[in-house]
């Protein structure tokens, strides 16, 4: 009689039971490992942990992702047991989900997963960017530099001295006709500083000091231009009031000069 109830008494010990299990888990994985286990339930979990939905969440969205069971282990430690199950997958990555548990009851669930590298988005990106780069090249040598580039023209290239001159002294006469006195004597001794700038100069000449000093290079006498040109400038900086008759006397000599 005393030794059947010593033998109850070692089945209802909790080191036992937990010895007995962890026993059962090893030849379970043993076995599972030769016959290539490829699912949690094909692994003999606890019922608690079986029932915990975090962990079946975590299971099924491994087995989305293409992991499959690579193994289970059990680890009792005094307060807690730990189950852990690994996951492989076909490009080698690995993943480990984890569970404590604590008086038959799931406290903690875990997942470990190797972080996807950067470089294949990095990759993909790079195409992309190489695509768009060479696509746009194309379309540009293809359809807008074959267009024909109309070059803008400028004043200097459709008018010489003489025109550019006189167009700027119908201006001055026009200025005039509007009562515009200071406009028109701006424009005329403009006139006859570019005329002198460009076809005695290299037509960088702006100011009267500089007229005069090209002219007078020529052997010509500058009593006439600098006449022209001080009243014109008394007149346009208002140091001089103007006269429309005295304008129109300016324009006739700059015509005669030009």
């Amino acid at each position: 009689m005393l030794h059947h109830q010593t033998k109850f008494k070692a089945y209802k010990n909790p080191i036992f039971l937990h010895v007995f299990l962890v026993i059962v888990l090893i030849l379970f994985c043993v076995i599972s490992s030769v016959s290539g286990a490829t699912g949690v339930d094909d692994i003999p979990v606890p019922d608690q942990l079986r029932s915990d939905t975090t962990f079946l969440r975590y299971d099924t969205d491994l087995d989305t992702e293409g992991y499959a069971v690579s193994g289970f282990t059990v680890r009792m430690n005094p307060d807690n047991t730990v189950v852990t199950v690994s996951y492989t997958r076909a490009d080698g990555k690995e993943a480990i989900l984890s569970a404590d548990m604590t008086n038959d009851s799931v406290t903690k669930i875990t997942l470990e997963k190797e972080e996807e590298p950067l470089w294949p988005l990095l990759l993909t990106f790079l195409c992309i960017l190489v695509v768009c780069a060479v696509s746009g090249y194309y379309l540009y040598t293809r359809y807008v530099s074959s267009m024909p580039v109309e070059e803008p023209v400028t004043e200097t290239e459709i008018q010489d001295s003489h025109t550019k001159a006189e167009e700027l002294l119908r201006q001055a006469e026009q200025a005039r006709d509007r009562n515009d006195l200071k406009t028109a004597y701006g424009l005329a001794g403009r006139a006859l500083r570019i005329y002198i700038s460009e076809q005695y100069g290299n037509g960088t000449e702006e100011t009267n000091m500089e007229i005069i000093h090209v002219y007078q290079e020529t052997g010509k006498k500058t009593d006439t231009i600098q006449n022209v040109l001080d009243t014109c400038s008394f007149v346009e900086f208002a140091r001089k009031n103007g006269d429309s008759d005295e304008l129109s006397s300016i324009v006739s000599v700059i015509r005669g000069l030009i």
